[in-house]
């Protein structure tokens, strides 16, 4: 809000102090002044859009003088107007030729007419405020960066997919499934136990524990994935990065995270996309990555195969945008040719995958088990 004095050069009596809105539009200020000094027949619809003497240093009204007094924080819910003159012309009795006689000052009522005309202060949302609100989700969701990389015919069509689908209703995992999540992370905790296991050769897990880890999970010892690391390897190296295991003088020992991970499992699992968001491969993660993740979620992707297509298809409906509430613009990759799509599709569903598969359960390493698409949607949602 800008404070300023406003007095009439030809008639000096005629002052008012006048609070308005910095982001009030143009001829608004000329117009409230008309008002508080009783002159003038013009609407806020007639004047609004004219020159505005005070807010528009180079059309000044020449018949006024403004003096800048102050400025503060608007308050959502005020009056984009305010008088703050106290002088009352009470004492003057009103003339009953009304319709054409300049009315007396009386503050009450000059700012009840300036309420009329320009309305009160709203609240300002960004575009992550405005589609969060609507769509019920929290701002720092990462289903919100997504959407704003698309184009407004494929922002709406997501839009309806997701609430059809019921992917912006918070997952409930039952008791068996985050059991299920957590058994590789159980199993390596319980493995090391107080007295930890021996460092190998490459300063982590030996081979042998590797080994033994996929043994006891009933996981196969090469991945069906893409990705270099064997079932266990991709389990040993999760613990690493998100902080339930570390090394402690030549051993590999398990963390007070992850030991109270085994205690309390349903905190843990309503935590951990927060805690994801944390670490250093989390902040890797962006629309390509979130892409994976909603192809996991709702089901459209089966296997590595079909989500490295979906998330193809997704990634070359990216578009350069510019944020409908502001002026930076937000670069997604729109540059990327056929080949180089498809490249950045492997390389997301690769990353993604390499975290997911780990959590997939005895013998259900890299499937998209219920408890893993529910996990997924968790994370686009909490973030």
């Amino acid at each position: 809000m800008i404070r300023y004095l406003v007095r009439d050069r030809h008639d000096p009596r005629l002052e008012r102090t006048i609070e308005i809105s910095s982001a009030a539009p143009t001829g608004t200020l000329g117009l409230a002044f008309d008002i508080a000094v009783g002159r003038g027949s013009a609407t806020a619809d007639e004047r609004i859009h004219e020159p505005d003497f005070a807010l528009n240093p180079d059309h000044r009204d020449q018949s006024v003088e403004t003096t800048w007094i102050g400025s503060r924080a608007a308050r959502n819910g005020e009056p984009v107007v305010q008088v703050l003159s106290d002088d009352d012309d009470r004492a003057a009795p009103a003339s009953a030729h009304w319709q054409h006689r300049t009315a007396p000052f009386r503050p009450a009522h000059v700012q009840s007419e300036l309420e009329l005309q320009f309305g009160y202060v709203a609240p300002s949302y960004g575009f992550g405020d405005t589609i969060a609100r609507d769509m019920g989700l929290s701002p720092a969701a990462p289903l919100l960066g997504l959407m704003r990389a698309l184009a407004p015919q494929r922002r709406l069509a997501l839009r309806a997919h997701l609430e059809d689908s019921g992917m912006l209703e918070k997952p409930k995992l039952t008791t068996a499934e985050v059991e299920d999540l957590l058994m590789g992370f159980r199993w390596c905790i319980e493995r090391l136990g107080d007295a930890g296991a021996p460092q190998g050769p490459d300063g982590w897990v030996s081979e042998d524990l590797v080994r033994e880890s996929e043994r006891a999970l009933e996981w196969p010892r090469t991945s069906s994935l893409s990705s270099p690391m064997s079932p266990g390897e991709a389990l040993w190296s999760l613990m690493r990065s998100i902080r339930l295991a570390r090394r402690l003088k030549g051993r590999i020992v398990a963390t007070g995270s992850g030991r109270r991970a085994l205690s309390r499992p349903e905190r843990f699992l309503r935590e951990v996309p927060h805690d994801f968001s944390s670490r250093d491969w989390r902040s890797r993660w962006g629309t390509h990555e979130h892409l994976v993740l909603l192809a996991v979620a709702d089901g459209t992707a089966s296997d590595e195969r079909s989500a490295v297509d979906t998330v193809f298809a997704g990634i070359r409906e990216l578009e350069l945008q510019r944020d409908p509430y502001g002026y930076e613009y937000y670069d997604y990759g729109p540059s990327l040719d056929e080949n180089g799509a498809r490249q950045a599709s492997e390389t997301a569903v690769a990353l993604v995958l390499g975290h997911l598969a780990p959590l997939g359960g005895r013998g259900g390493y890299g499937c998209f088990t219920p408890a893993i698409r529910r996990f997924s949607q968790l994370i686009l949602l909490e973030g």
